[in-house]
């Protein structure tokens, strides 16, 4: 059983103060990279080239990060330190609105600096008295009070399906001002919103948790095929129990008829167990009813001589220990000449007229039998072996000897 694993996954709930995250632009693909950029160039709805942050290339499957690349050389690394962002837990000194009783909470977004410094930075933009477009963005080891405007990062309502939100900052006044987090395909700039009730898809971006993940499914025992003889039409088996081992809490289930009956023949159960990430395994359980076979019938006894070219009726009964008549199995025959002594291939009887399909048996309400009328006119003259295969897995075989009308053997 291989071990569970912890990976960076699309998160999809609200954000949690103190949690870890790694924030992709959905605009550009890109990772937000606690990396300076000394010039972020316009691109992609950004409107003018400032400083800002470096993006790492990421690759993602089923909502998982697989593959980040150094932001600077693009060369596929681990991923880094500073690509991880501290969601610590800040108070605005103005929030307007933006208060925990509306349900929001104000993050300082802190990471390590490239190049390996201990202590971790938080992520601002510049000041300004004009509030253009476009700011460029820095880091600091703190934020004074009267600053924490420019690093108070609040998020719209986190989209359930998509897991997109919008991280910006809030300047109060007579006009508010709102900056976003805008990533594109050149690296992380604050670009201003001009509608904080519809931002854009410039400023959309996903946030990835490190989280626990089972992708291994349950390793499961089940009970061992079972053959039993029919005791009546139904017959009451016991299947046992499956029994399966997972990191994960887990259900066993099986599509057994639920009271506990089985026909004639083989049914084949599907045990089924999944633990609670939705990994699961199957394995099948064969339940082997057999009948008791009646014998063929007239005209077969000890002496079994036909003319070729003639039509053999082939007749038997199958049945219960209760003495009823088993009458829904799948019976097929087959015949193989033989040669000194030995049976060649066997092959798919014949039957004569349309009573039959293919070589299948059909059953005969009337004589409770099953019936095949062989047809035996492209068979020369010679030894054949019948078999007659039942759905129960039994096989019956006879001795036929076919002569040219007219003579005797």
């Amino acid at each position: 059983m291989a071990s569970p694993e912890f990976v960076w996954k699309l998160n999809k709930d609200p954000l949690v103060p103190g949690k870890t995250y790694i924030i992709v632009s959905a605009n550009s693909g890109l990772a937000l990279t606690h990396e300076g950029r000394s010039t972020v160039t316009a691109a992609d709805g950004t409107t003018s080239s400032v400083q800002g942050y470096f993006g790492t290339d990421i690759v993602t499957e089923n909502d998982i990060i697989t593959k980040t690349f150094v932001a600077a050389n693009k060369i596929e690394s681990p991923i880094q330190d500073h690509l991880r962002f501290w969601f610590k837990p800040l108070t605005h000194p103005n929030p307007g609105q933006y208060t925990a009783e509306n349900g929001y909470v104000g993050f300082g977004l802190q990471s390590l600096v490239h190049g390996g410094l201990i202590e971790p930075f938080f992520i601002h933009r510049n000041s300004t008295t004009d509030y253009p477009n476009t700011l460029a963005m820095f880091s600091n080891n703190h934020i004074t009070h009267e600053d924490l405007d420019r690093g108070v990062w609040f998020n719209t309502p986190i989209d359930p399906v998509t897991g997109e939100t919008t991280l910006f900052l809030y300047s109060p006044g007579e006009t508010p001002y709102y900056y976003g987090l805008a990533g594109n395909r050149n690296g992380f700039v604050a670009e201003r919103i001009m509608d904080i009730n519809n931002p854009g898809d410039l400023f959309k971006v996903k946030t990835y948790e490190y989280v626990y993940v089972d992708k291994q499914p349950p390793v499961m025992t089940i009970p061992a095929d079972i053959t039993v003889q029919a005791e009546s039409v139904l017959t009451a088996v016991d299947i046992g129990e499956a029994t399966a081992t997972d990191y994960s809490d887990f259900t066993i289930t099986n599509n057994a008829p639920a009271n506990g009956m089985f026909p004639g023949g083989v049914t084949e159960i599907v045990w089924t167990a999944t633990d609670i990430h939705g990994n699961s395994v199957e394995a099948i359980q064969k339940v082997t009813v057999q009948y008791t076979f009646g014998g063929v019938t007239a005209p077969f006894g000890q002496n079994n001589t036909f003319n070729s070219g003639s039509a053999l009726p082939i007749k038997f009964s199958l049945k219960a220990l209760d003495g009823n008549f088993m009458k829904n199995a799948t019976a097929k025959l087959f015949y193989a000449p033989v040669v000194s002594g030995t049976p060649g291939v066997f092959l798919p009887a014949i039957s004569i007229g349309n009573a039959n399909i293919g070589n299948d048996f059909r059953f005969s309400e009337k004589d409770n039998q099953y019936l095949f009328n062989m047809d035996t006119k492209d068979l020369e003259s010679g030894d054949y072996k019948l078999k007659i295969v039942l759905d129960d897995l039994q096989e019956f075989q006879m001795d036929i000897t076919l002569t040219a009308k007219g003579s005797k053997k």
